[in-house]
């Protein structure tokens, strides 16, 4: 006569499946992770890019390279500082991976001023960036 329970055969397929399971359910959770990482800093990057289109209206110029994005949250000194009627933004913004933006004026695409993330990699010129002069992907 056979006892009530489990063999360890059957406790191994249980835990196979279980884990088979929980490696799709990680893999689907990285996934949204990473998309909502994505759609985060492509919301960010279009707030800071409002940000230097309101300074520039205001300076007539956006913020120069050595004043940077800081210039949306301080008051420049200088030419500038007579013009400015910030604050543009309280803080500035990082991306979805808690880094800062790449600000660069004169921009060296079609802008005056470039902005860009550099994605996942952390490397500029991959094809993870996030930027302000290709809107194909929004």
């Amino acid at each position: 006569s056979r006892r009530g329970g489990v063999t360890l055969t059957e406790l191994l397929g249980a835990m196979v499946i279980i884990g088979l399971r929980a490696g799709r359910a990680g893999t689907v959770v990285r996934k949204r992770s990473e998309e909502a990482r994505i759609a985060t800093t492509k919301s960010q990057r279009k707030t800071v890019e409002r940000a230097v289109t309101q300074y520039e209206i205001h300076c007539q110029d956006p913020p120069s390279q050595s004043e940077g994005l800081q210039a949306l949250v301080t008051k420049p000194s200088g030419e500038q500082a007579e013009r400015w009627k910030g604050e543009y933004l309280d803080v500035v913004p990082k991306d979805g991976w808690s880094r800062d933006f790449v600000y660069r004026s004169p921009g060296r695409h079609s802008k005056a001023f470039d902005l860009f993330s550099l994605g996942k990699d952390g490397k500029e010129g991959t094809d993870d960036d996030i930027n302000n002069w290709e809107r194909i992907t929004e």
